[in-house]
């Protein structure tokens, strides 16, 4: 039997392979906020979410940060550390409170000789989140804030599995790069669009396919590129 989770690339796993992974994954639920590793920590685990939504968010000297990644149930974090690298550079937090499947990373890397689908899944998710961070790069300059947030919105709500998400002004300033006023003004518009209904600390989705069609192309194109990618 598949493994019943809502984590994209582990229920493509076979049978077989579920039976040999399932006994080492551990079930954590992440609040809010919740640091999975600073810049240079030692990152001990592979987080697969099934509930959560987890950011990789890149730390300038100043003191500034943006994210650079999001990763809920369609993929897995740290994937540089399947690899060896034990100490990303980058904040990893949960920006979006919920569970995940964890497992340790060593016991994972040891795992792979033995587990063909997951492995493949895994090199295939390396070029699905590369497909995203190129993406994020000419979407952060070429994008209003308004077509960015209705993008980030949907791909939040897309990956946690529900439309209401309890965010802050603070936490979508950094996730968009941008200052907390403008993230005021930007919700209040799409507010008062009949798109979202915005209360101190969360957002929640009205109107999906109108904040689709706000969004820009870079909602629809990171989807297509991730199935693309995942096609096994």
């Amino acid at each position: 039997m598949i493994i019943q989770t809502p984590n994209l690339i582990l229920s493509r796993l076979s049978a077989t392979e579920t039976e040999r992974l399932l006994p080492r994954l551990e079930r954590l639920s992440l609040a809010q906020a919740a640091v999975i590793a600073e810049p240079g920590d030692h990152l001990e685990y592979a987080y697969f979410p099934v509930g959560c939504v987890l950011s990789t968010i890149v730390v300038l000297k100043n003191g500034a940060s943006v994210e650079v990644a999001t990763t809920g149930n369609e993929g897995v974090v740290e994937i540089g550390s399947l690899v060896g690298r034990q100490r990303p550079p980058y904040r990893i937090i949960a920006q979006i409170g919920g569970d995940c499947l964890r497992i340790r990373n060593d016991i994972l890397r040891d795992m792979l000789d033995e587990l063909p689908t997951l492995r493949k899944l895994l090199q295939r998710y390396t070029i699905a989140l590369l497909h995203q961070t190129q993406q994020n790069s000419a979407c952060n300059l070429r994008h209003s804030i308004e077509e960015r947030m209705s993008r980030w919105l949907l791909v939040c709500a897309d990956r946690a599995g529900r439309e209401e998400l309890d965010l802050t002004q603070e936490f979508l300033s950094v996730m968009l790069g941008v200052r907390r006023q403008s993230v005021n003004v930007t919700a209040g518009l799409l507010q008062r669009a009949g798109l979202i209904s915005y209360r101190r600390g969360g957002i929640r989705i009205v109107d999906r396919a109108g904040l689709e069609a706000v969004a820009c192309e870079c909602y629809r194109l990171g989807s297509d590129l991730y199935s693309q990618a995942m096609s096994i």
